[in-house]
């Protein structure tokens, strides 16, 4: 997990900043109607990762990485700093990865929650009542934007949030994506990815055969490599899903997340 975000990093986006963007882009809206949605959204878990079978090393690779995670400003742990860092006040901050639970925890400590402090740690910390942590966010996802204190609204604007999971998240709702999120050719093809990486999955298990447009792919991912080394390999993927889509149809052709799972296959069984 990276101690410090760069704004430049374009995996990343302030919530703040995405909820200017997006009201720019939607007439009759502010930025806190929008932060009052992605208020709501972080404390539902729509920005936590999915939960993943721990045995299987691979999928918790994935699940690790940054871009999988929401990011806070926390203090840096006291190990980590000598006795007269320690001293400092106020003290130094890195960026961690975290999910709803840790960032609850995180502003309750900062007096960050609507209200009073010590409700809000008797429903997230009382270990005699694990249900209190799933009232505590029912009742976040119910709270208005406005309702958070000056420090809690700040604090929210200020967490990162992956940009392919501030993609996905407004698709699934079906809110036309604002162009900051149309950065990348691949935007338009997220609100799909789930269902067509599914789809080629079940196909798979049941031995369908290969999808027509894969040899046209091989092709495309082989002239691409050599003429461009340094593509990264979504990027890779998506040029030649797009080469095959002039001379197929849909139905023929793989998802861009499957061609990007098979690529390091493809690429050794030519030799590159």
């Amino acid at each position: 997990m990276p101690s410090y975000i760069s704004p430049f990093d374009e995996r990343f986006l302030k919530l703040g900043q995405a909820a200017r963007l997006a009201a720019e882009n939607h007439a009759g809206l502010e930025s806190a109607d929008i932060m009052d949605m992605l208020a709501r959204a972080v404390f539902s878990g729509a920005f936590d990762p999915s939960p993943i079978d721990l045995f299987d090393k691979a999928a918790r690779e994935a699940r690790d990485a940054a871009e999988n995670w929401l990011h806070v400003p926390i203090e840096t742990p006291p190990a980590e700093m000598t006795p007269a860092q320690r001293k400092l006040s106020p003290k130094p901050q890195q960026y961690f990865g975290a999910n709803r639970m840790t960032i609850a925890s995180v502003m309750e400590s900062l007096d960050a929650l609507p209200g009073d402090a010590s409700q809000w740690h008797a429903l997230l910390h009382d270990i005699t009542r694990p249900e209190g942590q799933e009232e505590a966010f029912a009742a976040l996802t119910k709270m208005p934007f406005d309702h958070y204190p000056k420090a809690g609204r700040r604090y929210l604007k200020e967490i990162y949030v992956p940009r392919d999971k501030l993609r996905r998240w407004f698709t699934l709702r079906q809110i036309p994506l604002p162009p900051f999120l149309e950065e990348d050719d691949c935007a338009r093809l997220v609100a799909n990815l789930e269902k067509v990486r599914e789809l080629d999955s079940l196909q798979s298990t049941r031995g369908r055969p290969q999808k027509a447009a894969w040899s046209n792919i091989t092709k495309a991912l082989l002239q691409l490599r050599t003429e461009k080394p340094n593509l990264p390999k979504k990027l890779l993927a998506y040029e030649a899903w797009k080469r095959a889509a002039e001379e197929f149809d849909e139905s023929d052709l793989p998802s861009v997340a499957t061609i990007q799972r098979k690529i390091g296959e493809i690429l050794r069984s030519k030799g590159h």
